[in-house]
């Protein structure tokens, strides 16, 4: 593309999110909007830049296996804790307390700080608890006080599991949206934030891709859905917003069903897979291949002693993975292949696994050849992504990563791609298609 048909974003928060990465910058062209340039030269194995994300959302399946901070996405407890969790000695209901034997001492209390309405969420200290309480909108979602199953938000989230998942999501920037109105005062167009710059279609006109019968069923579900959810947030704002005012302002500005579903459109096209390794999978990985300051980090991120007896720690985590694959297959009802795909390749216990729209990171365009790739890889914030350059990068040149498996035909990757909304014309499909 001709650098004179690309022009510098006029947002102010562009400039903002590039600031820190002085070898990046958004720009706008006529052909894919926004997009993210290198400046200058960027070097295979370089990091182009971090972010973290303004929206996640843990996949339901994963939180069986990994519990993590519902604030921040931390990964909570050490090694017994975390090996309790994945092999079911520990749930994440009921307080996460394991089962008894006749005269066995009880467990230690679980880490971490529970929501204060005991719904089920868990954060990594009281200061992520309280501020996703209220700033995040967490206290007009809560099902903690629900008193039964026929309450909305309980309603709407056993809605959202059974028709899409990418709802809760929506809801919960929905939440944090109202809340600001309500609360703060904050005028619609500012509590917008990150997501103002992503222009998208509503919901059910992308995943209907014209298909009337099947726009229609999709807006159908989400109004059903959306009708639930509203309900749940006027009874909540009704307990606490500031006065009835605030209240109504709030469900007036925010709480519409296009808002909604734009929310959901802006999910469903802008969203990057988040899939972290667990800090036990890369313990043991580190034990057996003697990576010795590594495995004395996570030693001590899990609180164990990989110093004091390496053989009996590998064996100890040998065992652990065990038991939590046959776990995996009680789950699975005696599946053993089924059990077997809920661990990523390569890898022998569950890391984390989500989805989640990023200020910056969501700004990467599609293309076949990426230049770029993804990585989670800090255990203290596992869901922050780093992007690496995968080969050199010239200055002017896109910072494109892969909406799909780039290995596919160009037909198979063309239609593929027909739901995001374009036909690609990356260099290689072109080359292809020839």
């Amino acid at each position: 593309m001709s650098s004179s048909s690309l022009a510098p974003s006029t947002l102010p928060s562009d400039a903002l999110l590039t600031a820190q990465f002085p070898s990046i910058s958004i720009l706008v062209s006529p052909f894919t909007n926004r997009g993210i340039y290198a400046t200058k030269h960027i070097r295979k194995g370089d990091v182009v830049f971090t972010d973290s994300p303004a929206f996640f959302r843990q996949e339901l399946a994963n939180r069986r296996d990994c519990i993590v901070c519902a604030s921040c996405a931390k990964f909570i407890g050490q090694l017994s804790f975390m090996g309790d969790v994945l092999c079911r000695r520990r749930t994440r209901e009921g307080a996460l307390q394991r089962e008894l034997k006749p005269g066995a001492p009880p467990p230690p209390p679980p880490p971490g700080v529970p929501c204060q309405a005991a719904c089920g969420e868990w954060y990594c200290s009281e200061t992520c608890r309280d501020a996703h309480w209220k700033q995040g909108g967490h206290c007009l979602l809560c099902v903690g006080a629900c008193k039964d199953e026929s309450h909305a938000l309980a309603q709407f989230k056993m809605h959202a599991v059974g028709t899409c998942h990418d709802e809760l999501l929506a809801a919960e920037a929905m939440a944090t949206m109202v809340a600001r109105v309500a609360f703060d005062g904050t005028p619609f167009g500012a509590v917008l934030g990150v997501l103002a710059p992503f222009a998208t279609a509503p919901y059910h006109a992308i995943v209907g891709a014209g298909d009337p019968a099947a726009t229609a069923d999709a807006l159908s579900r989400n109004q059903e859905g959306f009708a639930l959810l509203r309900q749940g947030l006027a009874e909540r704002l009704a307990a606490f917003a500031p006065n009835a005012d605030a209240a109504e302002m709030a469900l007036k500005t925010v709480a519409s069903y296009e808002v909604f579903s734009g929310l959901l459109g802006i999910f469903e096209l802008n969203n990057l897979a988040v899939d972290c390794e667990s800090p036990v999978d890369r313990l043991m990985f580190a034990l057996e291949n003697q990576l010795a300051d590594d495995a004395t980090v996570l030693s001590e991120r899990l609180g164990v002693d990989a110093e004091a007896d390496r053989k009996a720690l590998v064996k100890h985590l040998v065992l652990m993975a065990n038991e939590a694959q046959a776990a995996r297959i009680q789950d699975a009802e005696g599946d053993a292949v089924t059990a077997a795909e809920a661990v990523a390749p390569g890898r022998r216990f569950p890391g984390l696994e989500g989805t989640a729209l990023f200020a910056l990171g969501s700004c990467m365009n599609h293309s076949c050849s990426p230049n770029v790739e993804s990585r989670y890889d800090d255990i203290e914030s596992p869901a922050t992504v780093t992007v690496f350059a995968t080969r050199d990068i010239a200055a002017g040149e896109e910072i494109c990563h892969a909406y799909i498996e780039e290995e596919a035909d160009v037909r198979v990757r063309r239609s593929s791609l027909r739901h995001y909304g374009f036909t690609c014309m990356c260099p290689r499909c072109v080359a292809e298609s020839a």
